[in-house]
């Protein structure tokens, strides 16, 4: 059952960063701008889109990206309301919040907390439930289900490149799971 589950959770997953839909916004603007991280990435016309205390989520030219507060300048910081103090009181209740690795590749995923790692996976799960126009159910049963996806993620680092990307993993697990039901 698991596995169909995560079965499902990837294929909406993918389809949810794809199409970049059913993402709902709780910052309202229209600036439309540059981001360059202090890793020197830049992402090109972005629109901030969520707002955690660790981070932004923005939507940009090449898609959708989570962005912790720590890897932006002090200007960037301050300009999309970074407060240190704030994001430090982040306990283990918000486990689920700010995941920033939708996009990473296995070195980046392997070198990312737990922490991090794990509120990625929970991102996965929740979208899955708001595609299917379900409710959500408590943490307690999501946790479980993004703990279990997280181990996958995570066992299967030491075998790949690094520079790979996840999702890139995620995409042959789905394809090796269909053509073995």
């Amino acid at each position: 059952m698991y596995k169909a589950f995560i079965l499902l959770i990837v294929c909406t997953t993918l389809n949810i960063i794809a199409e970049q839909t059913n993402i709902t916004s709780n910052v309202q603007t229209n600036d439309i701008l540059n981001i360059t991280t202090l890793k020197g990435i830049t992402y090109e016309n972005c629109e901030v889109k969520q707002t955690w205390s660790t981070g932004i989520k923005i939507f940009h030219s090449k898609g959708i990206q989570l962005i912790p507060f720590t890897d932006l300048s002090t200007k960037d910081q301050k300009k999309h309301g970074y407060k240190p103090k704030e994001a430090e009181k982040t306990t283990t209740s918000d486990w689920y919040k700010g995941g920033t690795l939708h996009t990473a590749t296995f070195k980046e995923w392997s070198q990312a907390s737990y922490t991090n790692r794990l509120a990625t996976t929970a991102d996965f799960v929740f979208k899955v439930f708001e595609a299917q126009g379900q409710k959500v159910p408590s943490l307690d049963k999501v946790k479980p289900l993004a703990v279990f996806m997280e181990k996958e993620i995570s066992s299967y680092c030491t075998k790949a490149r690094a520079d790979k990307k996840v999702m890139d993993y995620v995409v042959e697990l789905v394809r090796y799971m269909q053509s073995n039901n």
